[in-house]
């Protein structure tokens, strides 16, 4: 039977102008809203009345009269002219039909919790009282609850019924804090971390990055722990250079070089000025000498220096290794200097090095080989007013190692500082002697007679070697000398 009656009809679109321009229009409206309210007609058709009552502004009885998804969801984006009960009659009429999911998220689509917030407040509150422990009710009450700051962290914290992670992510942008307490209630740990980082990031209170930085430490979370690295401290943007005074920068490096983020380790040093660690990961790890010394000239510390002379030594880069021990003024690898430097003639450089190394430790070591590398660069001058003065040399050493190398002249300037050593000439003679050079010996004591600390035995053993090797000297020298001759010992030889 055909319920839909044309008078009926007729008479209810009448009320209903076709501009609003007209003289008398309001009250038309106002007629038609009460006989839509009285429910006066019962036969019409009410599809087409919804579309004159939306047109008409009248939305919550287009609401009452459709029944197609679509149209419900088109006059809800007006939900600015609807009221709190209309809004309960909607949810409550569609709410089987739809499911509070749906039907929240309808109300959501069109950013309705943005606008008139509490609309739905009276029918979820109804439903809750009710006893209704469906998530997805008390998800909408929670959320209602933190957009208009109703005491959600009691709420979040209480309820035993809401979806954690969804109300922790509805939460995230809004309050990361009432984020983290309903993730702390789901046991959400890796959502927990997460907004943990992205709130972090943004902080400007170094008490809290100490605090977290500590606690990811404690939990073992070093992946966690180097994204959240990654957000405050390598991202410029965000940086402040004072923000993570609080906490121990490399304990956290550490980490990053733990899990091969060699960069990351490298920036998180040079960020908090930790340059030794800083050129240890330049050096150890991303091995790359040339980037080490352009961070060791722009920090310029002595103890950088130090660390980049150990690597380019190591790596038999002498000539560089000695460059940064100077600029270290660090002499204390001296030893492993010295052998690098014989080993690829790098006498030249290693006289600086010397001379350095002399300044800060009057080594008897050092001071040796300064002799030596001064012999082999043939600076002949500066070592003799070197060893003329006072130092902790072993000229016998240096004397005895130009002797091997046939470098007399070298050898007799040395020796020249030890055969006035009475104590010490017998082993000078014996070992010319014992090598065979009779003549450089010889040269040497004649060299030294002239010496003011000259003694009795230079002149004895010069007689001695002028009656074996050359006695044609033997009676002028006697002459000459004889006062100053221990005669009974030179008479031995000649027998």
């Amino acid at each position: 039977m055909n319920l839909i009656h044309a008078p009926q009809v007729f008479r209810l679109t009448s009320f209903f102008p076709p501009n609003c321009d007209s003289n008398g229009v309001y009250v038309k409206l106002s007629v038609a809203d009460a006989i839509l309210g009285n429910q006066m007609f019962t036969h019409y058709d009410r599809a087409h009345v919804a579309q004159l009552c939306e047109k008409a502004g009248l939305l919550q009885r287009a609401l009452e009269h459709y029944t197609d998804l679509y149209d419900i969801k088109r006059a809800v984006v007006h939900t600015h002219l609807l009221n709190p009960e209309l809004c309960v009659q909607v949810a409550s009429k569609y709410h089987e039909q739809l499911g509070t999911q749906a039907l929240v998220e309808l109300f959501e689509s069109f950013k309705s919790y943005e606008g008139w917030l509490k609309l739905l407040l009276p029918w979820l509150e109804s439903r809750i009282h009710e006893g209704c422990e469906e998530p997805a009710t008390h998800n909408a009450l929670a959320k209602i609850y933190i957009d208009s700051n109703n005491t959600p962290e009691r709420f979040l914290k209480e309820n035993p019924f809401y979806d954690s992670a969804v109300v922790g992510r509805y939460c995230e942008k809004r309050d990361p804090h009432l984020a983290c307490v309903a993730y702390e209630r789901g046991q959400c740990d890796l959502d927990l971390i997460k907004v943990v980082q992205t709130a972090l990031s943004e902080t400007q209170d170094p008490e809290e990055v100490s605090v977290t930085v500590k606690a990811f430490m404690t939990a073992d979370l070093p992946n966690e722990l180097i994204e959240l690295l990654e957000r405050i401290v390598l991202d410029s943007s965000v940086f402040s250079e004072h923000r993570l005074d609080n906490y121990d920068a490399p304990d956290i490096a550490n980490i990053a070089v733990s899990n091969e983020l060699f960069e990351e380790a490298f920036a998180i040093f040079k960020k908090f000025d930790v340059n030794t660690s800083a050129i240890q990961v330049l050096i150890e790890h991303i091995r790359n000498l040339d980037r080490a010394y352009e961070f060791a000239e722009r920090c310029n510390e002595p103890a950088v220096w130090s660390q980049l002379a150990r690597a380019q030594l190591h790596r038999d880069l002498v000539k560089e290794a000695i460059d940064s021990y100077i600029k270290a003024v660090d002499p204390s690898a001296y030893m492993e200097v010295v052998n690098a430097a014989s080993k690829n003639n790098n006498w030249e450089d290693l006289v600086k090095f010397l001379q350095m190394a002399r300044k800060k430790a009057r080594e008897s070591y050092v001071e040796t080989e300064l002799i030596f590398a001064l012999a082999r660069t043939n600076r002949l001058a500066e070592l003799e007013e070197f060893v003329s003065g006072p130092n902790n040399a072993h000229i016998q050493q240096v004397c005895f190692a130009c002797v091997d190398g046939e470098e007399f002249r070298l050898a007799q300037i040395c020796g020249l500082h030890i055969v006035i050593h009475a104590d010490e000439l017998e082993d000078l003679i014996s070992y010319y002697q014992d090598r065979g050079y009779f003549e450089e010996l010889i040269a040497l004591l004649e060299a030294a007679l002239g010496l003011e600390r000259a003694h009795m035995g230079m002149f004895t053993e010069l007689a001695i070697l002028y009656s074996k090797f050359k006695p044609q000297k033997m009676r002028e020298h006697l002459e000459l000398f004889w006062s100053r001759v221990n005669i009974p010992k030179v008479d031995c030889p000649c027998v």
